[in-house]
């Protein structure tokens, strides 16, 4: 905050439980990753604006470790919503439901959303207030943000931007309920990192390269004691696939980019 004021600054925080830890992410840790994520994608999608000034992320070994889903399934999860363009609103629900977003009779926090006749209610994560879809018929006839807790308009939109509220997207025809971020690696089947939503002239910034590789080492062997645990007690299989990056992989990750060590 001192030396970039006016940069965008986001936190890319660590997942809560462990390693093949079969537990959902805290809230707090969800929505903050979801916003760094949706701050990177401006970068890869053609249709979006590109930020004027570049946003400054900070994080940590674990959670440049976290495996995602894939950069790609992300980029063709989301979808720009425009005023007087004609939509199915079944559709859009499906597809709300697919990509992470709770349904609610009234949203009241980030990664919901309500239907009500032609309207819907939806609190896109990383947006400051949920944003209202009008529609007559299959148009729509206005975007619209909104207070959650007084129901009045704040601002008119011309169009608004969907990302995933989650970074897992439920397999067509499953219950979503059964399904939390340990899945990750289970459902897609070539996961990303942050380091691949990265855009192409990002500088990296490490503090002490030794104490990095330290950290991550002393991360996967608590994962590899966790795993064999997990085995013994059958919790999976012996063939679930690795839910993280391993140093050689992040290196070879951090060598695409221009790096400075502090």
């Amino acid at each position: 905050s001192f030396w970039a004021p006016s940069a965008p600054k986001y936190t890319f925080s660590e997942p809560t439980p462990l390693f093949y830890e079969n537990a959902p992410w805290a809230d707090t840790t969800r929505y903050e990753r979801l916003q760094t994520l949706a701050s990177l994608a401006k970068y890869h999608l053609p249709y979006i604006e590109k930020p004027l000034i570049p946003p400054i992320v900070v994080t940590s070994a674990r959670a440049v470790m976290t495996k995602s889903v894939s950069r790609r399934e992300w980029l063709k999860a989301c979808q720009l919503i425009r005023v007087r363009e004609r939509y199915t609103i079944t559709e859009l629900i499906t597809n709300w439901l697919r990509i992470g977003y709770e349904r609610v009779d009234t949203v009241l926090e980030p990664g919901q959303f309500s239907h009500r006749g032609g309207l819907l209610d939806l609190w896109v994560p990383g947006e400051k207030s949920p944003t209202r879809l009008d529609f007559f018929g299959d148009e729509l006839d206005g975007i619209r943000r909104f207070d959650p807790g007084t129901q009045r308009t704040i601002d008119k939109e011309e169009c608004v931007l969907i990302i995933p509220a989650r970074e897992f997207f439920i397999p067509a025809g499953d219950d979503e309920i059964k399904y939390c971020e340990f899945h990750i690696p289970l459902i897609h089947k070539y996961p990303s990192t942050i380091l691949d939503f990265l855009p192409k002239n990002t500088i990296i910034l490490v503090d002490d390269y030794r104490a990095l590789e330290a950290t991550v080492a002393e991360v996967e062997e608590q994962a590899v004691k966790y795993r064999d645990e997990c085995l013994r007690d059958r919790l999976f299989e012996i063939d679930h696939p690795v839910p993280y990056l391993t140093w050689e992989e992040i290196v070879d990750g951090l060598q695409s980019r221009s790096t400075l060590e502090l």
